[in-house]
């Protein structure tokens, strides 16, 4: 993939990932912020972030062992059951969403890749 192509998925998805907060977290008439606990409590440490095609939010909690991706619905206000991944990979530095597939991949500071499917 080329540095333009690498530079306008960055910026649709930054787009996308600021219509979300402002459609679902922060409302800008009136500047409020709601905020969610995630699944691991103060201490899971989320990292990587990326919205698949149902406009969920996932990242990962790399504040514990193994660490987990983590899906949050802002339509309902709830989170999916978190996935550990026990292979030890690292830590989850980087993820992104593959709509033709419906996969999510994630990349971890070990070199090491993963996917999982990402269903309705």
């Amino acid at each position: 993939m080329s540095k333009a192509t690498r530079r306008r998925y960055t910026a649709e998805f930054k787009a996308e990932a600021v219509a979300l907060v402002q459609d679902q977290g922060y409302k800008i008439a009136d500047g409020s912020i709601r905020e969610w606990q995630t699944p691991g409590g103060p201490t899971s440490a989320p990292y990587a972030i990326a919205v698949d095609g149902q406009d969920r939010v996932w990242f990962s909690e790399v504040g514990r062992t193994p660490n987990r991706l983590i899906a949050f619905d802002p339509e309902s206000e709830t989170f999916l059951e978190p996935i550990e991944l026990g292979s030890g990979g690292g830590i989850i530095r980087h993820m992104t969403y593959h709509a033709p597939t419906e996969t999510m991949w994630f990349g971890a500071d070990t070199g090491t890749i993963g996917r999982i499917q990402v269903h309705p």
